[in-house]
């Protein structure tokens, strides 16, 4: 899967369906991980970029356009490991539901994005590769037959980031702990401290306690 490919600090390869980000963050708690970027990314709204850690997906409705009466619009998302590395699926797809049946029929076409994210052995730098597919190909493409070479979803781009400050959030005591995390725990987690502490909208409470994220901002080197 993928053609071109650029080394940190070249010009960003095309690929359609998001752009390279100028910086991302990275929240992860005990069973999600979400992201958010500045100067590019994924062309879907941010509070959607949402990835179960147990490689179950997750389908959320996107209204970010408000109500297109019988045209639904969705966001679906996976993760999964593949040794250290953590690949990331985001596709954002439309149905239209028969209004006398209630029956609906999915078109094809859309993209999904694909990101793979690695920790390199410094710690402090994370290698991003972009690319993505179709799993279900358009007839047409720009007024043409479909093919693959032709689409530009295929290609690849890599670049590094390097964390700008050790921002580590740890926020309260969670039941348990990841099976697997991008970055190693600071040593022991501070007991709960919620009284003192804001959750950010990101967080969730348990037991009146915020839940334990981390989160890294990042830039392009």
């Amino acid at each position: 899967m993928g053609r071109g490919v650029e080394s940190a600090g070249g010009n960003p390869v095309d690929v359609w369906g998001q752009t390279r980000a100028s910086t991302i963050v990275l929240t992860q708690s005990s069973t999600e991980l979400s992201l958010a970027t500045t100067g590019g990314g994924l062309s879907v709204p941010q509070t959607l970029q949402r990835y179960r850690l147990d490689r179950v997906p997750l389908e959320v409705l996107d209204n970010s356009l408000g109500d297109l009466g019988t045209f639904v619009r969705k966001v679906r998302t996976t993760a999964s490991w593949s040794g250290d590395r953590l690949k990331l699926e985001t596709e954002p797809f439309g149905e239209t539901v028969d209004g006398s049946t209630g029956k609906r029929t999915r078109g094809a076409g859309s993209i999904t994005s694909v990101r793979t994210l690695q920790l390199l052995a410094s710690g402090d730098e994370l290698l991003v590769e972009r690319t993505g597919f179709r799993a279900l190909p358009p007839a047409l493409l720009h007024g043409r037959p479909y093919s693959q070479a032709d689409d530009l979803v295929y290609n690849r781009d890599v670049v590094v980031y390097l964390k700008s400050g050790r921002i580590a959030l740890l926020v309260g005591q969670p039941t348990t702990r990841p099976k697997r995390q991008l970055w190693p725990a600071d040593g022991e987690l501070p007991a709960c401290q919620c009284a003192a502490l804001q959750c950010d909208s990101r967080s969730t409470i348990e037991n009146g306690c915020c839940e334990y994220t981390r989160r890294y901002p990042l830039s392009v080197t």
